[in-house]
């Protein structure tokens, strides 16, 4: 399991820091030895919802899986909530 924490430093000051979003990415067990299934939920003030990523070949780094769950999940998602992004 793989634990991915957004924490706001402001100005750099470690004694304020404050945890902002939190992703959970798990193995579903149903991969093999060169590829794996995972299962990725992600919090901000609240759940915000769960989505898969389908044979992630493991001798990719973890950011490739970080973010491959990351655009899965909020693709298109910016204009929704009135980003310019």
């Amino acid at each position: 399991m793989l634990r991915v924490t957004v924490e706001l430093v402001p100005f750099g000051d470690e004694e304020r820091k404050r945890k902002i979003a939190e992703a959970i990415i798990y193995n579903d067990g149903t991969g093999d030895f060169q590829a794996g299934n995972y299962v990725a939920g992600f919090c901000e003030d609240g759940w915000l919802g769960s989505t898969t990523v389908k044979n992630h070949r493991r001798a990719q780094s973890v950011w490739v899986l970080v973010g491959a769950t990351i655009i899965k999940k909020f693709r298109g998602k910016a204009r929704e909530r009135g980003s310019n992004v």
